[in-house]
């Protein structure tokens, strides 16, 4: 295992703790462009991985595994892995966001 520190937390020291050369602003403002854009792909895969649950729906159970439902629930257990082309889109859907991620 490394101890070596990620470049964002490096260069947030030397920024509190150093009066920053233009050289290390730089390289700051393009490692923040590097994490906006690594964040931005994850809201996005998030965004279409629940948009895809949506489409998939769940079964109205208070604790259904798929989709969290709005209003009256029942109780009992979510029953959506009783169904397989559910759960064959729900893995489809998850091995998607693994892609991404």
């Amino acid at each position: 295992m490394t101890d070596k520190q990620p470049e964002a937390l490096r260069l947030a020291f030397i920024l509190e703790h150093h009066i920053p050369s233009i050289d290390c602003l730089e390289l700051t403002a393009t490692e923040l462009r590097r994490q906006h854009e690594v964040i931005q792909t994850l809201t996005n895969a998030l965004e279409a991985f629940e948009n895809r649950m949506g489409e998939i729906g769940g079964c109205y159970d208070g604790g259904c595994l798929i989709k969290e439902p709005k209003g009256m629930v029942t109780n009992g257990g979510c029953k959506c892995w009783h169904e397989p082309i559910k759960m064959q889109r729900l893995s489809r859907a998850a091995k998607q966001l693994r892609k991404t991620m």
